[in-house]
């Protein structure tokens, strides 16, 4: 049995919702939200031995960035809707659990509009004198770890692997994801 309850958000965020409220599940998103802050608290709780460690100190580091992964999952989604056959392929071939958004071989294929956007980010999240400055303040010890641009990188695979998803099975007829069959074979039938 599920438990209900209430959240409140911004009226301009509430604004925005309404006009695509009946292609998003909110109830998955938020779900989805919650469980990344209560496993982040289950972790810390935890604390027992170096994986955890390292799960817990991922979900920190994308905590900080997170925006960033947000502004490229943008750029990524747009960006989508103008990819060839052949490079939805190539990143698919990548695969979204797989894609590690530090590889420089990994496929990006940003529009002229992504990469105006890239340039902007960059002087913005300057190491020196940009915002991500003011969030290195905030984590100290973030300061030379992460770039900001890592994270608007993985954010547009992100997007455009959320597009990929949709439109794929669709290309070759099915509406949706196919389920995998489960065969049993009866002991007998394999008896000769």
């Amino acid at each position: 049995m599920a438990a209900r309850i209430n959240i409140s958000i911004p009226e301009d965020l509430h604004e925005r919702l309404t006009r695509f409220k009946d292609n998003l599940n909110m109830s998955r998103i938020c779900q989805e939200a919650i469980g990344r802050a209560v496993r982040l608290e289950e972790l810390k709780a935890e604390n027992t031995d170096i994986e955890t460690l390292v799960e817990r100190l991922k979900e920190e580091e994308l905590q900080v960035a997170q925006k960033y992964v947000d502004e490229g999952f943008e750029c990524g989604v747009k960006d989508a809707y103008g990819l060839s056959l052949d490079q939805f392929l190539q990143i698919d071939t990548w695969g979204s659990d797989n894609y590690d958004w530090h590889d420089e071989s990994a496929p990006f294929f940003p529009s002229k509009e992504t990469v105006r956007a890239l340039k902007e980010f960059d002087e913005r999240t300057n190491f020196i004198d940009g915002e991500w400055n003011m969030v290195s303040n905030d984590h100290p010890g973030m300061y030379y770890a992460l770039e900001p641009k890592n994270y608007f990188v993985r954010g547009w695979m992100d997007g455009v692997f959320n597009v990929w998803k949709e439109v794929k099975y669709k290309l070759i007829g099915l509406q949706d994801e196919p389920k995998l069959l489960k065969i049993v074979c009866d002991e007998d039938d394999n008896e000769d």
